[in-house]
């Protein structure tokens, strides 16, 4: 009951996702399916205490689960009958699924009081205790308090494995055999700078998936992570129990950082090539060598200089149109095939050393990004987010200066410069845009209520039209074209109510 009262309050808590505006005025709605099964798993930890441990529930419930969860349609909550007596009597039944093994319910026919969790205080756990369930670089930006707000848009390489091969009802050694073979995964993708993000534990096969560039960008990430692919292929003999692995990698711009509640919060890299990465996976049919290993084009492009790849049938997966072109890695290319090759472009370098950079002057490059190509330390100093963090602002910026970042027109100067226009855009193309639209709201207030003799109207249109206020933009617009006017300045005054006018439409 307690399960089915939760999943209703989900599904109740839908309806204000259902219809969403994007800033290009498009609406779309999101939706979930509910399943729920009952009975004994077993609960485990895997992995490496020094790199990431993961909690593990494995079992036959687990399958039963699934296989409510494909039958689960959108805005269903399915549960499975097996070990709930009298279904009837407990919920609202508004169909069945497979016989009578799974219900579709609608409600509870005896009211669920909620008693959520006790709130634990800030300390209650050891930093010791605590890091071990955290990739070391995210536990080290929510140690320092940067876990929100660093969340980012960045390129990854997302690779899945999927395998069988242990029975975890019949076989007591099964958790430690999983337990082994993670630590094998990791100590494989490790040294590639590989993270293994989320392990998903079920009877019909499990599956992991790491992300490369993810919580630390690399100028060699898709690289990086064929090379591991081709290591995962091959287990060791002493893995031999697992078997039937497939694998399926893709890459592009995925939102990375923290994502959930207050009671449960996961580090996530998350988009549109995580699903294709995943779908991949099962494409990659398992014990045949030649599709053993399938990626998509970014992967291919990227890694094509120093691996042999295969050109695959194109394959069809959910979600696109249109047949998905595959390629299966090879090998690793002799020093007399490797073509030469610039792994990265100049976006990617910065990336790089921005990631390279303390949690705190990251995020200060960040907010300085949005102010523009140049900023006061006052301006920088009125919207930083972090107020207990103002203090070292100019450390921040003499530190970023020292490495190349930005620039003072002199010594002791209190306005800065992006050193060029890439650094400013590859910064702010990390931000995620809800960041990025708080802060140029923030921007803009401070702005309109700072007096000045000559007010920015141009600059706080900018700000306003990036946190998507409209109307608010245009009249600044407006303000900016009569100025401009006034001044004498009549190709400039013509851009800005162009722009008003382009908006206003």
């Amino acid at each position: 009951e307690r399960a089915v009262a939760a999943a209703l309050a989900m599904q109740k808590g839908m309806s204000a996702f259902a219809a969403i505006a994007t800033p290009s005025g498009k609406t779309f709605g999101l939706a979930i399916k509910v399943a729920a099964a009952t009975g004994p798993a077993r609960r485990f930890v895997a992995g490496q205490a020094t790199e990431h441990e993961i909690d593990v529930l494995a079992g036959h419930t687990l399958a039963v689960l699934a296989e409510a969860e494909h039958l689960a349609e959108r805005g269903d909550i399915v549960i499975a009958t097996a070990g709930v007596t009298d279904i009837e009597e407990r919920f609202t039944v508004a169909g069945w699924r497979e016989g009578q093994s799974f219900a579709a319910v609608n409600g509870v026919r005896t009211e669920v009081s909620p008693e959520p969790w006790s709130e634990l205080p800030a300390n209650a756990v050891a930093e010791e205790k605590a890091r071990p369930w955290l990739l070391p670089p995210v536990f080290e930006k929510v140690r320092v308090g940067k876990g929100d707000f660093l969340s980012e848009l960045r390129p990854v390489t997302a690779l899945f494995v999927k395998f069988t091969g242990l029975d975890f009802e019949a076989n007591s050694a099964a958790s430690a055999r999983f337990d082994q073979f993670i630590q094998w995964v990791e100590r494989v993708v490790a040294p590639y700078n590989g993270s293994i993000i989320q392990v998903t534990v079920g009877d019909k096969g499990s599956y992991l998936y790491a992300a490369f560039g993810a919580p630390v960008a690399h100028n060699d990430d898709a690289l990086q992570a064929v090379a591991a692919a081709l290591e995962l292929a091959e287990p060791p003999p002493e893995l031999d129990d697992i078997t039937s692995l497939q694998l399926g990698m893709a890459a592009g711009q995925m939102r990375v950082g923290a994502y959930g509640g207050a009671a449960h919060r996961t580090y996530g890299a998350l988009g549109d090539k995580t699903n294709l990465a995943a779908r991949l996976m099962v494409a990659a049919e398992p014990g045949d060598a030649r599709s053993l290993i399938l990626c998509d084009a970014s992967v291919y492009e990227a890694a094509l200089a120093q691996f042999a790849f295969e050109a695959m049938p194109p394959v069809r997966v959910k979600s696109k149109s249109e047949p998905v072109a595959v390629f299966r890695p090879l090998r690793r290319l002799g020093e007399d095939e490797v073509c030469a090759i610039e792994f990265s472009g100049p976006t990617g370098k910065r990336s790089l050393l921005i990631d390279r950079l303390p949690p705190a002057a990251q995020l200060t490059i960040k907010i300085a990004s949005v102010i523009g190509r140049s900023f006061s330390v006052d301006l920088l100093s009125a919207v930083y987010p972090e107020p207990h963090d103002r203090d070292t602002l100019l450390a921040h910026l003499d530190m970023l200066a020292g490495q190349g970042f930005i620039r003072a027109p002199g010594r002791g100067s209190a306005h800065f410069t992006f050193c060029d226009a890439a650094t400013h855009d590859t910064a702010y193309a990390l931000m995620l845009f809800a960041q990025r639209r708080q802060l140029h709201r923030a921007m803009a207030e401070l702005l309109e209520q700072t007096p000045q003799d000559d007010p920015p109207y141009s600059e706080i249109a900018r700000h306003w039209q990036a946190s998507d206020e409209i109307p608010k933009a245009v009249a600044y617009l407006e303000k900016a074209g009569q100025q401009a006017r006034a001044r004498g300045k009549f190709d400039e005054a013509s851009h800005h109510f162009n722009a008003s006018l382009a908006l206003n439409t």
